[in-house]
């Protein structure tokens, strides 16, 4: 029985050692919050007029007909996923509110190939024939160096979200 008490006494002793040893040179200290360190703001990985660029914006209802679009000059944009079928036409009246060159048409999802009309003065009708059973996107197109503002009126609702 003293071995039992002497072994047990040793293994206590012992867990204290590599305790206190694992504990060296560590200290606790309560800090004040003037004390306490702060963390750091990072700094920013691009220049203010850098970290956010907006280049239009598409609203509409969903399963709209009826989109209104801003987009910067130069900009193009393709959104919405519809599935058409060959031979189908998908007609966009445009009115700009500017005198400028729009691209108006569908894009092929499978094979990113564009079928577009441009209409020079931004106001007009397009009529674009879907070429081939698929998934396409409607895509937009500003010539201008300048903001374009438009509204497309399509012959058919938009079933997917505008994203």
């Amino acid at each position: 029985m003293k071995k039992m008490i002497w072994l047990g006494a040793a293994v206590v002793l012992v867990f204290a050692l590599v305790f206190k040893l694992n504990d060296r040179g560590s200290s606790t200290q309560t800090l004040t919050a003037t004390e306490a360190p702060s963390a750091q703001e990072a700094a920013p990985t691009a220049a203010p007029d850098e970290s956010v660029i907006i280049s239009g914006e598409i609203t509409g209802p969903a399963g709209g007909k009826e989109l209104s679009i801003w987009m910067i000059g130069g900009g193009s944009n393709n959104f919405g996923q519809e599935s058409w079928e060959q031979g189908e036409t998908i007609s966009f009246s445009v009115t700009s509110e500017q005198d400028q060159k729009l691209e108006i048409g569908i894009m092929s999802i499978a094979t990113e190939e564009v079928f577009t009309e441009t209409l020079q003065t931004g106001t007009g009708t397009v009529d674009i024939e879907v070429p081939e059973n698929g998934d396409y996107r409607i895509y937009i197109k500003n010539h201008s160096p300048d903001r374009a503002d438009f509204v497309i009126k399509l012959n058919k609702e938009l079933l997917s979200p505008l994203v």
